[in-house]
Order: structure tokens, then sequence, then C-alpha cells
């Protein structure tokens, strides 16, 4: 038996706490012991009370999540070095804080392994102490192969923030704390293993990777799209442009056609006004399975694990994506063609996004091509935290 300890420091949204708790079970499985250490414990609540369930821990923070830091994320980030430059990477008192806070964690902890969910201040402090293993996104795990993080845009020359800049950074926290400096930027990402879980046509760095990734981890089955008339829109209040998607779904239930939508956050008197208007809110998120059964288009962000279980069940879509993973993603679903891109700017508003969003919902086009390649995406799925938690005793 090991004792796994499951980080996370980086992105938001509920798809890591999915991930982490699917490998929280399938460790405990192989008679592995585990505990977490995690940027929001809160998102751990249904299965935190569970008999058995990993101890958590609050994992140390980035200046730039936290929302009156003087930090501030880039905009326009063309690489990976960009995203953690916008976290604070500029600073090497500030990467310094990180690992003093991850070496004392790991040494009241004591694990025999590490499982890095997007926590690259995680992995840096474990270095030379004890194996690691990379799990996420095909965006949140890249390669370490390349001389340089590869640009994520096409229309990039060069990253926003110069990489030897940053190795400078990363060198001189590492130098305070008696540690051996890198010898290049991204071996930051540097695992002993990594595992990036998604279809290899939404991996943005498909074409550096030495094999093909595990399997997405999925809430639950996807399901198959039927004959379902409705529309669903998943989007976190929180996210940039709900409003303006909260107001098109109002107008489009207004038309008599059949809406509904799990708005997380919403507040109370939004929600009053959209099931006024018609629009059928859940108050809890619903099996993507039957939101295949009921739906003929699925309205999202553009996040990875809805993505890939609307790909699986053949389910057309409408990305509205929020950040550069999630633009990555929906660029590469257009391109396949089993979904559109919403590109109603604010002088449209919320009228031109509803046009938009009925006209992908009548797309025979699309739904026939969303259909057709689904089948090649089921035959991918599989358990990715088992093959997670098969690695762990090669690890070791």
């Amino acid at each position: 038996m090991a004792h796994v300890l499951l980080a996370w420091e980086l992105g938001g949204n509920s798809g890591h706490a999915v991930r982490l708790a699917q490998l929280v079970s399938a460790l405990a499985a192989a008679g592995h012991r585990t505990s977490l250490a995690v940027q929001r414990p809160d998102a751990f609540r249904q299965w935190r009370d569970a008999p058995g369930f990993a101890p958590i821990r609050q994992a140390p923070v980035w200046p730039g999540l936290l929302r009156h830091s003087e930090i501030l994320p880039l905009r326009g980030e063309m690489a990976w070095g960009d995203l953690l430059a916008g976290m604070g990477l500029t600073d090497s008192g500030i990467l310094e804080y990180l690992l003093r806070c991850w070496d004392q964690l790991l040494t009241d902890a004591a694990p025999d392994l590490v499982i890095a969910d997007f926590a690259p201040a995680a992995m840096l402090a474990a270095r030379d102490r004890m194996p690691v293993i990379a799990v996420g996104t095909g965006f949140t795990v890249p390669p370490d192969r390349p001389e340089r993080f590869p640009l994520l845009r096409r229309d990039a020359a060069a990253p926003l923030v110069d990489e030897t800049a940053l190795l400078q950074v990363v060198n001189r926290a590492l130098w305070r704390l008696g540690r051996a400096p890198l010898d290049r930027l991204i071996a930051i990402a540097r695992a002993t293993k990594s595992c990036p879980a998604t279809f290899t046509e939404l991996d943005p760095y498909a074409a550096h990777r030495d094999g093909p990734p595990v399997p997405p981890f999925l809430s639950g089955p996807p399901g198959q799209c039927g004959q379902g008339t409705g529309i669903f829109a998943y989007a976190p209040a929180s996210a940039p442009g709900t409003g303006v998607l909260a107001g098109a779904l109002a107008l489009i239930a207004g038309r008599g056609q059949a809406v509904s939508a799990w708005m997380p956050g919403l507040p109370r008197a939004d929600a009053a006004r959209l099931a006024e208007a018609g629009v059928r809110l859940q108050t809890s998120p619903l099996a993507q399975a039957e939101i295949a059964a009921r739906s003929r288009l699925f309205i999202s962000t553009g996040g990875l694990g809805a993505t890939s279980a609307a790909l699986a069940a053949g389910l057309p879509m409408a990305l509205l994506p929020v950040d550069l993973e999630k633009r990555l993603t929906a660029e590469a679903v257009h391109k396949l063609g089993a979904g559109t891109l919403l590109t109603a700017g604010p002088e449209a508003g919320a009228r031109g996004l509803a046009e938009e969003i009925i006209t992908a919902a009548h797309d025979q086009t699309l739904r026939q091509c969303a259909q057709d390649l689904a089948a090649s995406f089921r035959a991918r799925l599989g358990d990715p935290a088992q093959m997670v938690a098969q690695l762990v005793s090669l690890c070791l």
C-alpha cells in the first residue's frame, strides 16, 4: 500500500474535482491510501462526507487566482509560460513561498507519490523527492519533450512573456531553497509519468506527444443523442458572457422552444426572470446521458468533460468559450464539424446570440456530422482513473 497525495492548484471548473474524486476511488480500490491538497476544498462537498474519503488539505494559492491580488491574469496568452506568468511566476518570491508551503505540506503528509492535476508548484516541490504522475486535460498536461512550450494560438509569433526571463525567476527561487536549477522552463512540467486525459482531436499538444492520451474523465455515461427536440445549456453564472446567454435563452424559450439550463450560481432574481420566460432551470447537475436523450443541441462554455461526453453521444454543440483552453477545445470541435462557435459580439447582444443558437439547433448537417463521429469517440472511452491507479505501483 502506498500513500498517494493528489494535488490541484490552477483551473477553477468542476472537472478537477470530478477527476480527483474518481482517482481517490480507483486508488482505494487498488489498495492505496490517499489524501488531497487542493485549491478549492469546497468543490468536494458531495464526496467529502463519504465513509473513508480522503482527508482534504488547503493547497497554497497562486496570487493570480485571488480577486484582490495585484497579480492579474494575462489576456491573450500564447503559451503555457504566459499562464504561469499571469498567476505570479514573474516574481521569484511568490514561487519561493509556494514551494516552501508545498515542502511543509509534503513533510506533514509524507506521501510516497504525488498525483498532480494542474499543480506546477507541487510538481516542482516534489521533484527529486518522490515520483510524480501528472494528470489532467491535454491543455493542463503539456509535454516536456520540446525545448520550449509550444505556442497555443495559430496567430502567435512568440509568447507574451519571454521564457528565458521566466526561467531566471524559477531558478532564483530554487537557488534560495538550495535546489538544482532547471535547464529550460518547460522542465517545470516534467513528471515521472504524464497522463493527459483527452481525445487526440481535442489535444492542443497532440503533435508533440510520444504516445496516445488516456481517455477523458467523464462524470457518467455519455448516452446517445436520440430524437430529443430541446436545447440544453450548461454555463456557470460566474463565466463571462453568461448574462447575455441567459437573455438569449429567454428569447428562445419565448418563441416556444423547449429550453433547459444548469447555471450554478445564478442570482435568484435572474433565475426567476428565466423561469418566467419559460426556461426550465435545473437545481442540480443533470446526467449527461439524460441531456443527450432529450436534447437536439448542447450549449456550453467548452469544458473538456462535457464536450467529450457530447462528442461520444453524437450530440451537436454550440460553444461559447470563456478562456484559452476552452477556445482551443471549441475550435477543435468546430473543425471536426460536430459543433459551432457562438460569435455574437456585444453589439448583437442576446438577440444576435439567440439567432445563432436557433440556427445551430436546426442545422441538419451539424447534427449528421456529430452522429457520424460518435461511434469513433465512444470506442475510445475507458476508465482513466483505473489506468492512472495502475501506474502508481510502476512508478514507485
